[in-house]
């Protein structure tokens, strides 16, 4: 199998949070890994696989989970949340190191019937709530998701980098080398174009997957 990656990566500067006012009867909150069954459910009744043992991961490698809630009717938008704890982007073999002061969010979801009420806003500025401090904001976005990208920017965020990998099969990778305006990155060999994973590597690559 033949795969061409091409990511966004979008930035925001440290700053106190904005102020989203929640419709009455929703509430935001961040579920823990004892809540991986609702999060799972959460995700097939929107079409998605709700695959356990990758949210089981996540929440492994340090992922935080935040969500907004409406009552009676569960979870009507999430994201994931690494703060200050390394951002693999296994399309590309790079693992962010972050720094205490800086997140990654991923995989945003809101349900249709809420989207265009700054539920994403309030997701970006979770993370911040809960750490009590204002924090960096990374984020990485397939430039095919329009939606997506727009919705980036109207919350203030600004593209910093847009990278490109083939992915050749489980083991073969070619890609660009890391973009300074990136946090730095530790692993796997990343100043390599080429990389072939074989034994170890390979089973590390596949063991942070999430």
């Amino acid at each position: 199998m033949i795969e061409l990656h091409t990511r966004v990566v979008f930035w925001r500067p440290a700053q106190a949070p904005d102020a989203v006012q929640l419709a009455a009867g929703e509430r935001l909150l961040e579920l823990r890994q004892d809540a991986a069954g609702d999060i799972a459910q959460s995700y097939r009744q929107h079409g998605m696989r709700g695959d356990m043992a990758r949210i089981a991961r996540r929440f492994a490698l340090g992922a935080k989970f935040y969500a907004i809630e409406a009552e009676g009717q569960g979870l009507v938008a999430w994201t994931w949340g690494l703060v200050g704890v390394p951002r693999y982007l296994d399309e590309f073999g790079w693992l962010f190191e972050l720094e205490s002061d800086q997140a990654w969010g991923r995989d945003a979801f809101v349900v249709p019937s809420r989207r265009g009420h700054r539920m994403l806003l309030a997701l970006i500025n979770a993370a911040s709530v809960v750490e009590a401090r204002p924090l960096q904001l990374f984020s990485d976005v397939d430039p095919a998701n329009v939606a997506s990208m727009q919705a980036h920017l109207a919350m203030g965020m600004r593209p910093v980098a847009k990278i490109r990998a083939l992915a050749i099969g489980r083991r073969l990778l070619l890609r660009q080398r890391p973009v300074p305006a990136l946090p730095p990155v530790g692993a796997v060999q990343p100043r390599r174009r080429l990389l072939w994973r074989t034994g170890q590597s390979l089973e590390w690559h596949e063991a942070h997957i999430a």
